[in-house]
Parts: C-alpha cells; sequence; structure tokens
C-alpha cells in the first residue's frame, strides 16, 4: 500500500474594508464603485504525503500577476518555513467585479490598465497589501488543519 495523504482546507474574506471607491479590474474601461454585491473570498487547500506537498490557492480575482504570486509566498515562508512555495499555486475564477492585484509597470503593460491619481480610489498596491498576508494566512491555515484522508474515483451515473 502506498502512503497516507494528509488534507486540509481553509477559506478567508478577501473583501477590501474600504470607503474609498475600488477601482474594478477587468473591462477596456475603468469601473469605480463603492458597492459591494458579493464578499470576495480566498480558498486554501493543502496536501501532504510523506515528503511530497502542495497547496492549492483559488480567489475571487480576475488575474494574478507573478509579483502577486511572490509576495504571497514570501508571506507564506515567513509564517510556515516549512512549507515548500515552488509547490503553492494560485488560480483565480476570473471574475470581472474584482480589485486589481497589477502594481508593476510590468503588471500593468500586460493588460488595459487605466492609472487613477485620486485620493479616494483605492489602488492596487493598497488591495495587495490588505489581501496578500491573508492570503497567506488562508494558505497556511489549510496546511496546519491537515488530517488524515483520501482520494478516490467517483463515477455519477
Amino acid at each position: 500500500m502506498g502512503k497516507e495523504i494528509f488534507i486540509g482546507w481553509s477559506e478567508a474574506d478577501i473583501t477590501p474594508v474600504t470607503d474609498k471607491f475600488i477601482s474594478l479590474s477587468g473591462q477596456y474601461y475603468e469601473r469605480l464603485t463603492k458597492e459591494i454585491h458579493s464578499n470576495l473570498k480566498t480558498v486554501a487547500v493543502a496536501f501532504s504525503s510523506g515528503d511530497q506537498q502542495f497547496i492549492e490557492i483559488g480567489m475571487d480575482n480576475v488575474a494574478i500577476p507573478q509579483s502577486f504570486f511572490n509576495f504571497v509566498a514570501g508571506e507564506i515562508k515567513k509564517i510556515e518555513p516549512e512549507i515548500k512555495t515552488e509547490n503553492v499555486f494560485i488560480n483565480v475564477i476570473h471574475t470581472h467585479s474584482g480589485p486589481s492585484t497589477r502594481v508593476s509597470a510590468a503588471d500593468k503593460s500586460s493588460s488595459v490598465f487605466r492609472a487613477t491619481e485620486k485620493d479616494d480610489i483605492y489602488t492596487p498596491e493598497e488591495y495587495v497589501a490588505f489581501a496578500g498576508p491573508i492570503v497567506a494566512e488562508n494558505a497556511v491555515k489549510a496546511w496546519r488543519s491537515r488530517k488524515k484522508g483520501g482520494i478516490s474515483r467517483a463515477f455519477g451515473r
């Protein structure tokens, strides 16, 4: 028989908390809102078996640039050095109604982006500083909540 597998799961809210307008990413024009229809979530699932491990993170966002991944991976490593961040993956649901995580010039040049220089608009930098640590802490929570589990095939007939 094979090695035992351990599985952990966690969910957290990454909805911005601000009185500012939020610039929604995912369109060819700027959209600003102060209204929240549904909260944004991040979900993490962690797997380990022997010395093998990986963590899958899902986020309610349109896209994740490499700079955001690097930031989250660094935060994870600070909290839980045992986690191999080269085995951490972040996926998004591709909502067109969430804040931007594109903070660098390289990130912004890869899609249509309109920089707004107003004090009453929540910037991508502010969102990354808010959401990044939550995403990392949630991944670590999933890692620390691992319990003996199993994976099997299922057939829907």
